[in-house]
């Protein structure tokens, strides 16, 4: 045992390609694993993968649950890379109480690349909080040549929320001069719950938004738009490529006139990939198809009041994340039953490739085709409704799109990280 401490403490101050693997042996009856909370902030850390990639530990989601919390920081380094600093602290009195290591990637690294590191420093640095624990005598501490096949999970400890998640939450948004103000209030309640079987959840989400104008003559306008949704959905894994599910929703909204909306639709969907590959690829094929009952608040442009909709829709997703990059491609396609002229089609981009060394393209482009808007009310939209887009107006697209390119060149040696008057004169 002394050895082995030695050794895993040698590790952890060798930032090498090191790997701690819980050993292939038969566990004790219930062990007492490492609790870890991991609290990315604003890094890139790919939460879905580290658990994937560290099942020896119990991972919570409350500190205060915790026997380990790592907090992850980073900072932009002179040459455009990032320092990134994973911050330890124990929380049930055990020595040390904290531990800080710090690692620098240069610009040209990939988000793959990234979230292998993290998985390797966290493993480096929970070696010492595993072997003082119940099976620690099997703690294996290696250097590795070769990716380590991934590590058998042991049993998960016991939860008394059955993994059941809650949470409320609610905000506000205000901003307004002399002749304009304008307030945004939003709130929310879901439970979910999450196994490798089965995915439950439920939400219910209300919405208000009011803006008040104020014209040179003394007149004022006042646009308002509210809504409220509830959503119940279910989804069921079958084997390791294949998932049903339904979806349960129902919602008000002043902004596409409907006074009451209630709707289930029962989904089927294929991964050509296996999902646990899904954090590294995914192709996903699915189809919907529903009903819905509608009661409009106005009268349509065909003269209707309150209809039942029966619609399908087919969903295609292609999402890649590798060394050279990260891209996500989905389109989809939704047509009404009743009539195959009132459709959409729809889809979007997203990616972040690394072209050449030091050369990167960030791009978003998403547009619809739109034939299928079947709430627009009767009459013509006032000025000011348009202007303040109280209200949907007929449209046959939309489009949405971002492009950035950034190229990095100089030395690759400035990872000396110097916040000095960062905040009184800006950044470098």
């Amino acid at each position: 045992m002394r050895l082995m401490r030695s050794l895993c403490l040698l590790l952890l101050l060798w930032p090498g390609a090191s790997s701690v693997r819980a050993a292939q042996a038969t566990p004790p009856a219930t062990p007492r694993r490492v609790r870890l909370y991991l609290d990315c902030g604003e890094a890139a850390c790919d939460e879905e993968f580290l658990r994937r990639e560290i099942p020896w530990v119990d991972w919570v989601r409350d500190r205060a649950d915790a026997d380990v919390h790592v907090l992850i920081s980073t900072q932009r380094t002179g040459s455009g890379g990032n320092e990134h600093t994973l911050f330890v602290t124990r929380l049930r009195g055990e020595a040390p109480a904290s531990d800080t290591l710090k690692f620098v990637t240069p610009p040209a690294t990939s988000d793959d690349d990234l979230r292998h590191r993290f998985a390797q420093d966290l493993e480096v640095l929970l070696a010492r909080d595993a072997v003082v624990r119940d099976g620690g005598d099997r703690l294996e501490v290696r250097l590795r040549s070769a990716p380590a096949a991934a590590p058998a999970a042991a049993a998960p400890a016991r939860d008394p929320w059955n993994r059941w998640v809650y949470r409320l939450s609610g905000n506000g948004y205000f901003n307004g001069e002399k002749t304009y103000r304008q307030a945004n209030l939003y709130g929310t309640l879901s439970a979910n719950r999450v196994t490798e079987l089965f995915k439950l959840g439920a939400s219910v989400n209300e919405n208000y938004s009011e803006s008040r104008y104020t014209f040179d003559d003394g007149s004022r306008f006042t646009s308002i738009s509210r809504g409220w949704s509830v959503n119940a959905k279910g989804v069921k894994s079958i084997k390791a490529r294949w998932a049903t599910g339904v979806n349960v929703n129902l919602f008000n909204s002043s902004y596409v006139n409907v006074e009451r909306s209630v709707g289930i639709s029962p989904a089927l969907e294929y991964d050509v990939f296996p999902y646990s590959e899904s954090s590294r690829r995914e192709l996903t094929l699915g189809y919907l198809i529903g009903a819905r009952d509608v009661r409009y608040a106005q009268e349509t442009l065909y003269g209707k009041t309150r209809e039942t909709l029966w619609s399908h829709s087919f969903d295609a997703t292609l999402s890649l994340r590798q060394p050279w990059g990260s891209i996500t491609l989905d389109g989809t396609a939704a047509q009404y039953l009743h009539d195959a002229s009132k459709y959409r089609l729809s889809g979007y981009t997203q990616a972040s490739l690394k072209l050449v060394r030091g050369l990167s393209l960030d791009f978003y482009a998403s547009g619809s085709k739109i034939q299928d808007q079947l709430g627009l009310p009767r009459g013509a939209a006032s000025d000011a409704q348009v202007i303040a887009r109280q209200r949907q107006l007929a449209t046959a697209y939309q489009y949405y799109g971002t492009v950035g390119l950034s190229y990095t060149f100089g030395s690759i040696f400035q990872s000396v990280v110097n916040p000095r008057l960062d905040n009184s004169l800006g950044g470098f």
